[in-house]
């Protein structure tokens, strides 16, 4: 619910995808008790089969963390998207500190040709401010799987 509200907006329209009545239904309910109250349908995993046989759903690169320095060396831009404490415990060389909250706003003035690949912690993050950055038509993004957890050892 907290990255629903920092990244989605209040004026349109959303719609769930969940595995059961039940998820859905909680789901709804932690959007509601942040404002987000305009979910207009609720979908099973069979839409996902059915987009997936169908060849529509988008799918972001994933690559392990490790590989950061080499995509650094053919200019990919590194963005580390995890809280401003996370980054002061210490962070990728070279990586530019975009929190994901921020990151619709941050990332604006960034050129959507270049390419970027995104870490957090885990991957969680990454995952979804990945998909934000393709939405906002950036041309070449990959999430770096692993994160910083990962990088550490």
């Amino acid at each position: 619910t907290k990255w629903a509200g920092w990244l989605l907006t209040y004026d349109r329209d959303l719609y769930l995808i969940a595995p059961d009545a039940g998820n859905a239904t909680e789901a709804q309910r932690a959007l509601q008790s942040i404002g987000l109250d305009r979910v207009r349908g609720v979908f099973g995993p069979d839409v996902i089969a059915a987009a997936t046989a169908a060849g529509t759903v988008a799918k972001i690169k994933r690559v392990p963390i490790g590989d950061s320095p080499a995509l650094q060396g053919r200019g990919t831009v590194i963005i580390d998207v995890r809280e401003i404490d996370e980054w002061h415990a210490g962070h990728i060389d070279g990586a530019k500190h975009l929190p994901l909250g921020t990151l619709p706003v941050t990332a604006a003035g960034l050129d959507r040709s270049t390419p970027v690949a995104l870490h957090c912690e885990g991957g969680t993050r990454s995952a979804i401010g990945a998909a934000l950055l393709e939405k906002m038509g950036f041309s070449d993004v990959t999430d770096l799987t692993g994160g910083w957890n990962e990088w550490e050892s």
